[in-house]
């Protein structure tokens, strides 16, 4: 095996990181267009230039003064930004899964940074996969935090143009 290839399980899994990530993406930003017009294609002009976590803090608070709604818009985004923010430091690193030494079932990831003051800095990070898959079901788990919140907001009557049948 090549010293930085990656074994098939690693990759499943860092495609589900990726591919939920993605998910949760695309509900927060199809939902924002909701809080601004009944087009949720605004949510993705506006999501493109402010971080999801910043615009929907601020369209839920510009929308609602009730405590319930603002403290589940904060539980949501901290698991959604916690997650996201693991999920980033996964897919911008380097891998390697064939170091001498290296138990099985594991990767390790190199990140190489430039600090101002302290020049290039390398960290590094061995990882089992059930660390990897705990990552990727954290990010599943956000999605649905998420997609309970927006239906939430929804039913409240918050989010311009989404009608419920029931």
């Amino acid at each position: 095996m090549i010293p930085f290839e990656l074994t098939p399980e690693h990759f499943a899994v860092l495609g589900r990181i990726t591919a939920t990530f993605a998910t949760l993406e695309h509900l927060v930003h199809y939902n924002i267009g909701f809080f601004l017009d009944s087009d949720p294609w605004i949510g993705q002009i506006v999501c493109a230039r402010l971080g999801f976590p910043r615009a929907f803090d601020a369209l839920v608070r510009y929308r609602t003064t009730d405590q319930e709604v603002i403290a589940a818009l904060q539980s949501s985004l901290k698991t959604a930004s916690d997650a996201a923010e693991a999920r980033n430091q996964l897919v911008h690193s380097r891998w390697y899964t064939d170091f001498v030494g290296h138990a099985a079932n594991t990767a390790t990831r190199v990140k190489v940074g430039i600090r101002r003051g302290a020049g290039v800095q390398e960290k590094t990070e061995t990882l089992e996969m059930t660390e990897l898959q705990s990552i990727a079901d954290r990010l599943e788990a956000a999605v649905y935090e998420m997609s309970s919140l927006w239906e939430k907001l929804a039913r409240a009557g918050l989010l311009k143009g989404v009608k419920f049948l029931n």
